[in-house]
C-alpha cells in the first residue's frame, strides 16, 4: 500500500472551528489557524482512500499546544463486499513535540474502537473502549515519545540530509506500543507523483523496532523534499 498526494503535497492555512477542541481541552481553550494536507491511499495501482492531517494550534488557560489529528478513509473489496475503514489517530501536545493526550480510533464494519489516555508522571493512563467492554493499561510514557506522527514532524521541523541517520520514539496505534524508530536519509531520486508530476525527492527509510526487535511490518520509505515535507 502506498500513500502519496495528487499532484504533490502542499501545506496551507484553512479556518477551522474551536468547538469540538474547547470541548476536548476546556472552556478556556482557543483555536487558531491549521496546517492541513491531504494524501491519496493507493493499493495495487488502485486508489483506496485517502489520509487527512492537521495541526491546530490551541491556547488552554494560557498554555501553548497543538492538536495533531491523522484521518484515514479506506474503501476496498473484501470477497463480495465493499468494506469501509475508518481510522483517527489524534494528540494534544507540547510546541516540542511532548504528547499531553492521545485518542486513537478505528471504526469497521459499524464497530468501534477506542484508545485514548492522558500522560500523568511519566505514564500514559490508557483507557480502552469498544464492543461494550472497558480496559485500562498504563505504559512508560518517557518525554522523547512523540504521537503517530512522528516522522514527518520530525522532517518538517528539521530537514534531513542525505546520509543522516536519526531515532525516535513512537506511539504506534496498531500495537498501542511505544516503539523505537529509525530515519536513515539515502539518497535523492527521480520521484513520479499524482498527476503525472515528477519530482528529485530524497529518499528516507523508515525503520522500526519494538523491545530490540525488528517490526519490518511497520517500515515505511519516505520521499521528502528539501523543506522537509514528504510527498510520497
Amino acid at each position: 500500500m502506498g500513500i502519496s498526494q495528487n499532484g504533490g503535497r502542499g501545506r496551507f492555512l484553512v479556518k477551522t472551528a474551536a468547538l469540538a477542541m474547547a470541548a476536548w481541552l476546556g472552556a478556556s481553550a482557543v483555536v487558531a489557524r491549521a496546517e492541513d494536507s491531504w494524501d491519496a491511499v493507493y493499493l495495487a495501482g488502485s486508489r483506496v482512500g485517502y489520509v487527512h492531517t492537521y495541526i491546530e494550534k490551541v491556547k488552554d488557560r494560557g498554555r501553548d499546544l497543538l492538536r495533531v489529528r491523522v484521518d484515514m478513509v479506506l474503501t476496498y473489496k473484501r470477497l463480495n463486499d465493499q468494506v469501509t475503514t475508518k481510522m483517527q489517530y489524534g494528540t494534544i501536545e507540547a510546541p516540542d513535540g511532548s504528547v499531553l493526550r492521545l485518542d486513537t480510533r478505528i471504526v469497521a464494519s459499524d464497530q468501534e474502537m477506542r484508545v485514548h489516555g492522558d500522560v500523568v508522571n511519566g505514564k500514559m493512563n490508557l483507557t480502552f473502549d469498544g464492543t461494550g467492554q472497558r480496559q485500562q493499561q498504563t505504559i512508560d510514557w518517557p518525554a522523547d515519545v512523540r504521537g503517530p506522527y512522528a516522522a514527518e514532524q520530525s522532517l518538517s521541523r528539521q530537514a534531513i540530509k542525505p546520509g543522516e541517520k536519526r531515532t525516535l520514539k513512537m506511539y504506534m496505534p496498531d500495537l498501542n506500543k511505544v516503539c523505537d524508530i529509525t530515519l536513515t536519509a539515502k539518497a535523492n531520486e527521480d520521484v513520479r507523483l499524482g498527476g503525472g508530476i515528477t519530482r528529485t525527492l530524497l529518499r528516507v527509510e523508515q525503520t522500526t523496532r519494538l523491545d530490540g526487535k525488528a517490526r519490518p511490518e511497520f517500515d515505511v520509505t519516505l520521499w521528502v523534499d528539501s523543506g522537509g515535507q514528504v510527498l510520497k
